[in-house]
């Protein structure tokens, strides 16, 4: 599986086709993610996935992921719908220990802690806050492997015991005016 994707290059293409074997799925974890997924699926003969919030920014995607359930996309892999930074932000955790956080989610190196984008938003904050106290209670991995800033791991109870501590900052989170990207510090 590929989950969000490297601007589509041929010759990248080609490197994957001979290095990883066979990709089944190219899972697309939110709606400013999503450039090249199509041009990725169409190569590797892959299906295209995406939640069904942001299916209006790839209106062409294969596999829809429908309400906010989670939904085994295959063996040991779980989306996650997870909105607030986009209707349809979705993680996906492979064996409960690879969390694939997209822009849901980073590890900040300045606070040597989870943290959230709350800066940038495509949804709502408030839903975001949610989207954590929720995935606090039900979401166990060990790495988080975000769509920007470094990966991290922990133990899954410390993991777990961080992303309470994030729900704790995240309701009080204001909507911004306007989105600040400048503002993130990973």
């Amino acid at each position: 599986m590929m989950i969000d994707t490297p601007k589509y290059r041929p010759a990248l293409a080609r490197r994957f086709e001979n290095a990883v074997g066979r990709v089944t799925d190219v899972l697309l974890t939110h709606v400013d993610h999503v450039a090249h997924g199509r041009q990725w699926a169409d190569k590797l003969g892959a299906r295209l996935w995406i939640h069904e919030g942001d299916l209006d920014s790839r209106p062409d995607a294969d596999c829809v992921i429908r309400g906010h359930d989670p939904v085994e996309i295959g063996p040991g892999m779980i989306a996650h719908p997870f909105p607030g930074h986009s209707p349809g932000t979705t993680l996906f955790i492979a064996d409960e220990k690879f969390c694939f956080a997209g822009d849901a989610l980073f590890w900040s190196e300045t606070h040597h802690r989870l943290d959230l984008a709350d800066t940038v938003v495509y949804d709502s904050v408030k839903r975001w806050a949610r989207s954590v106290e929720k995935g606090a209670d039900e979401l166990t991995f060990e790495w988080v492997l975000p769509g920007h800033g470094p990966y991290h791991r922990l133990p899954a109870e410390q993991m777990r015991q961080r992303m309470r501590a994030l729900a704790k900052r995240a309701v009080h989170f204001e909507e911004p005016e306007a989105d600040d990207y400048g503002a993130v510090r990973y």
